[in-house]
């Protein structure tokens, strides 16, 4: 029994390490629009749902797709209904393994190996080198299956082994209970289903399970029990990220009731799919998770509500986004989208000082400034907070592209930052104008305000193409520079002459001056924004134009091969 268990430890091993190594490969090959349009891909429960089977698919993990949505949704990326059509596709498309794990691999495993070790180390391609690791990942996957058979084929001579393994069957419901609790409890354990599946479909492979109705129940508990990564992924997370893990753990829940229900049905269809006992297992854990999927898909809105009674929703949630889960570092690309959602946020703010700021200057009062001071401490947590997590985002295996827009991203947070040193520059010149009881007259204030009005305006400009990604308006806008620029020359000319010829107090012109340097200054921040977006919007273009280019010469070359 020594032997047997540490056999199936390191078989085990293997198998999940395997798993792990597979999938991040694979993430490496998913295509550029793919990764860095989560957005568009998920505008509807549909498209969720296929984004959820093709993720899942791909990482080889419900529970590491059920983490990334806990992540994307606590940094705001994505909304719980889109979430729970991801969902739905994530249980599908982590069959797969299963599918794959129940076929006879053993053969391939060496090859396997000896492949995926010769092109991920003799190959200068990353190309190359990632499809090597891909094979490598498969051929230990392979490898850990036939350690783990090997380890319990003595099992299969136990009369008390199997006739323990007998009792988790459907035809009672302690059977049911137990197979589903011990399952469920060595799931949540490892974190991978797939890795307390691969056990059972070894157990079948040796003979010591012959009966599907005795896999039913660890079937069940295995997708119960990989909801336990979603909920501690969750725990420090905001109430929409636990309303992702309680909507995969009600899914779960609900795949066991109809499971259940109609076991006469299943039983008799996996039957009838394949006589081997390990496809069987294979094709019954797909058929509930496609069964349950069509059976809540109409009833998706319903199934929110019902998540949201059980978590209500509270009016401060939106201010506790988290863009900066370390969880998110695993997909860069994702990482990136959620440091440019924190740039959004950043500029909303540095937006709302500016427009307090001229605003208060124009009415001549400080009682709306008084929040400035707030901002400002936001604004400059935001730039910290920012900067740590592209700092966090560069130690990773970045594209050019994606090197590119983190720096891009870096220089757009630290002009938001001075903006904001900015605005309590003009603060400062409105305090002083205060201090020193200055009335300025009509004409003084009616200047400052058309200053005001065409800064909020090319303020909101920059904040619409930021959010957007409206790169035909921040050409637009750029357009302007040079008659802004001759505006603002122009003005302060202007007054300058006014004190040389004693039309104006000095210490009421030197205030406006300071008031208007300022408002210059902040446009000119706005403009390397602009730039910035121009800048990373064509670097996408060539990143895209580079894909499509490496994928029609992979073509090219296997049409020719």
């Amino acid at each position: 029994m020594i032997m047997v268990f540490l056999g199936l430890v390191g078989g085990l091993g293997l198998f999940v390490y395997g798993l792990n190594k597979t999938g991040k490969a694979l993430q490496q090959v998913t295509s550029f629009r793919f990764r860095n349009q989560i957005e568009k891909l998920t505008k509807n429960v549909f498209l969720s749902t296929l984004l959820g089977i093709s993720v899942t698919a791909i990482v080889q993990s419900s529970s590491a797709t059920t983490v990334l949505l806990v992540s994307f949704i606590n940094a705001g990326l994505i909304s719980l209904t889109r979430c729970i059509g991801v969902i739905f596709g994530a249980n599908i498309g982590t069959t797969l393994t299963v599918q794959i794990i129940s076929l006879n691999v053993e053969q391939y495993t060496i090859p396997a190996i000896g492949i995926g070790v010769f092109l991920s180390m003799m190959s200068r391609r990353n190309s190359i080198v990632t499809l090597g690791k891909i094979i490598l990942g498969f051929g230990l996957i392979f490898l850990g299956l036939s350690v783990m058979k090997n380890a319990v084929s003595p099992l299969s001579e136990s009369d008390i082994f199997k006739n323990f393994i007998s009792d988790f069957s459907t035809y009672s419901f302690k059977g049911i209970f137990l197979g589903f609790l011990i399952s469920t409890v060595i799931t949540a354990i490892m974190q991978a289903s797939g890795a307390t599946l691969g056990i059972v479909i070894a157990l079948a492979s040796v003979g010591v399970i012959t009966d599907i109705r005795v896999a039913i129940p660890l079937i069940l508990g295995s997708k119960v029990g990989t909801c336990i990564t979603a909920f501690l992924a969750s725990i420090n997370s905001n109430r929409d990220s636990k309303r992702v893990a309680l909507g995969h753990f009600i899914f779960n829940l609900a795949s066991t009731a109809i499971t259940l229900a109609f076991l006469g049905y299943l039983v008799d269809f996996v039957t009838w799919t394949s006589a081997d006992i390990s496809r069987q297992i294979a094709n019954a854990h797909t058929a509930i998770s496609v069964f349950t999927t069509l059976l809540l898909f109409p009833f998706v809105k319903q199934y929110v509500m019902l998540i949201e009674f059980i978590i209500p929703i509270k009016k401060d949630e939106e201010s506790r986004q988290n863009f900066f889960d370390l969880n998110l570092l695993d997909t860069p690309s994702i990482a990136i989208s959620s440091v440019r959602k924190a740039l959004v946020k950043m500029g909303g703010i540095t937006r709302a000082m500016v427009r307090i700021s001229c605003d208060g200057f124009v009415n001549n009062s400080l009682e709306i400034m008084r929040n400035i001071s707030r901002l400002e401490a936001r604004v400059d947590k935001l730039q910290q907070e920012i900067s740590d997590f592209i700092m966090e985002i560069s130690k990773a295996e970045l594209s050019g592209y994606q090197a590119f827009v983190i720096n891009s991203y870096r220089e757009i947070t630290d002009d938001f930052e001075r903006i904001g040193d900015h605005v309590e520059g003009m603060v400062e010149s409105i305090v002083r104008a205060k201090h020193e009881s200055c009335c300025f007259t009509s004409s003084n204030i009616f200047l400052i305000k058309n200053l005001r009005d065409s800064l909020v305006e090319q303020f909101n400009n920059v904040y619409k193409a930021l959010k957007e990604a409206d790169v035909g308006l921040a050409e637009n806008e750029l357009k302007k520079k040079d008659s802004e620029k001759e505006t603002y020359r122009t003005f302060i000319k202007e007054l300058n002459r006014m004190i040389i010829n004693h039309n104006i107090e000095p210490t009421k012109g030197m205030i406006i001056i300071d008031m208007v340097y300022d408002m210059q200054r902040i446009s000119v921040h706005l403009k390397r924004v602009l730039y910035s977006i121009i800048r990373v919007n064509k670097a996408e273009q060539d990143a895209r134009a580079e894909t499509n280019r490496e994928i029609d010469e992979r073509l090219s070359s296997e049409y020719i091969i």
